[in-house]
């Protein structure tokens, strides 16, 4: 790369650098008046709910957790599952100290039962951490459809010419989370839970991961396109949260209950439900991969895996445009699947 390269890299890793850094309280609009104290480093995975537990002398596994082009560079473009400190794995500043404390109490300070009210306030997480990044017109979305068969000359070209432009697809992504958190918002303040649904998946010990993140998705665990990513039209989500407490594990997928969404939702899932909890499993690990960063592993669980299970991981936590699932049996097992149902 050449000087002149370098300075448009160095340009646009400091622009990123700078959105990583902001700093808002994202409670709907009439509690903003509430706010007290700094905006403070908030996990989007609870330390309580299985990302304390996954620690090994205070360290886990997963992905950058802030935009570093220089490194992106230096890896031709690719991603590398990193060792980092609990402290800093899944943080945010989206929430003031009071909000963060009060609205999330109920899976901080309660045991933790899998209720309409808190399994909601988990999707609620979840959707702030893609609606707060998408307000920082964070570009990670672009990176991950631009991305694929590009070599590394190319991805610097790309990083250098093509960051800076904005693509339709992200302004109706960011419509549609707009449009997604004034019904979260509604139902935060009128405590009306009964408005989203639940889909969960419990296993009989810890998990050897967790997750939080908001998916449109377009293909079903069986690879059916289920919506268009180029279309105009709203685009349905889906809230996929993975936790563990008490000694057992819960993949928790989420989504606002209206006629649309709940047709999505059900050819989302298609034929997963009534398979086995070992292919079950094995499904549902190979999804959350590839179609979240926000994950984060245990030390000892990653350096169980043989080698051709350390290359499947290393490869779906690549930004990849095509999601599809392999539907092969990798036998990576992180949770221990039991039962399923519906809340």
């Amino acid at each position: 790369m050449n000087q002149i390269s370098m300075k448009k890299l160095g340009a646009e890793n400091s622009r990123l650098q700078k959105k990583a850094n902001f700093k808002s309280c994202s409670v709907p609009d009439n509690m903003r008046m509430e706010c007290l104290g700094k905006i403070i480093k908030a996990h989007t995975i609870s330390k309580c709910l299985g990302l304390s537990d996954l620690a090994i002398k205070g360290r886990v596994l997963g992905l950058p957790q802030k935009p570093n082009l220089f490194e992106y560079h230096k890896n031709g473009g690719k991603l590398e599952i990193l060792e980092m400190g609990v402290n800093e794995a899944s943080v945010l500043q989206c929430f003031c100290a009071k909000h963060d404390r009060e609205i999330f109490s109920p899976i901080e300070n309660e045991d933790f039962i899998a209720s309409p009210e808190q399994c909601f306030l988990l999707a609620y997480r979840a959707l702030i951490n893609e609606w707060y990044k998408s307000v920082q017109v964070d570009l990670a979305d672009v990176l991950s459809e631009k991305m694929k068969q590009k070599s590394n000359e190319a991805f610097h070209q790309f990083i250098c010419d093509e960051i800076p432009d904005y693509v339709q697809e992200t302004e109706w992504k960011k419509r549609d989370l707009n449009h997604d958190k004034d019904i979260f918002d509604d139902i935060l303040i009128n405590k009306n839970f009964s408005k989203i649904k639940h889909y969960i998946f419990m296993g009989d010990r810890s998990s050897d991961m967790v997750c939080s993140f908001t998916l449109n998705p377009d293909i079903s665990f069986e690879n059916k396109e289920i919506q268009n990513y180029n279309s105009p039209d709203y685009l349905a989500s889906v809230y996929v949260n993975g936790i563990s407490c008490e000694g057992n594990s819960y993949v928790i997928f989420s989504w606002i209950d209206n006629d649309y969404t709940n047709k999505v939702i059900n050819n989302f899932f298609g034929g997963l439900r009534s398979k086995d909890n070992d292919t079950i499993e094995n499904d549902i690990f190979e999804f959350i991969i590839k179609n979240s960063e926000n994950n984060f592993f245990s030390i000892k669980w990653y350096e169980s895996l043989n080698r051709t299970q350390t290359k499947y991981l290393d490869a779906w936590v690549q930004p990849l445009s095509n999601r599809k699932l392999n539907n092969m049996n990798h036998k990576i097992r992180f949770m221990g699947l039991q039962k399923h149902y519906l809340l």
